[in-house]
């Protein structure tokens, strides 16, 4: 069982800044980019909370966002 560990709100708002100093300093990625990591990822079983029928239904929205995407 893992630990949990309370952080201060000093650090908290340390980690935001880093975080937003990063954010700041790395580009966007272009959709092809986006594409090509997203295609090398580990693919795992869903959540047994997530229906066939809900799966099917974001993997479509995924589909139908990737071909207004690539058409523009």
């Amino acid at each position: 069982m893992s630990q949990l560990t309370q952080v201060s709100q000093v650090e908290i708002a340390r980690q935001k800044q880093s975080f937003i100093a990063l954010r700041q300093r790395l580009r966007p990625a272009s959709f092809k980019e986006a594409e090509v990591i997203l295609g090398q990822r580990e693919q795992v079983e869903p959540e047994a909370e997530l229906t066939p029928r809900i799966v099917e239904r974001l993997r479509q929205r995924i589909r139908d966002r990737s071909n207004r995407n690539s058409e523009s």
